[in-house]
């Protein structure tokens, strides 16, 4: 069974989807944010950097 944990950065989130090493996750203002492993840019900052904290999608959508 799988505990919540708080993540880092102090952002609260709406929707979460998770990868086999990367989640991503929509503020309730609709932000995109990513964090993980991201070998293939998977997390939308424009890198290829882990990332152990959210990062904000570098396009800057709004999902609504």
């Amino acid at each position: 069974m799988s505990t919540p944990t708080a993540v880092a950065g102090g952002l609260t989130f709406e929707r979460i989807s998770v990868g086999s090493g990367h989640t991503a996750a929509i503020t309730h203002a609709g932000a995109a944010y990513s964090w993980g492993t991201n070998w293939q840019g998977q997390l939308g900052d424009g890198t290829q950097e882990h990332r152990y904290a959210p990062v904000r999608a570098a396009i800057g959508l709004i999902f609504k």
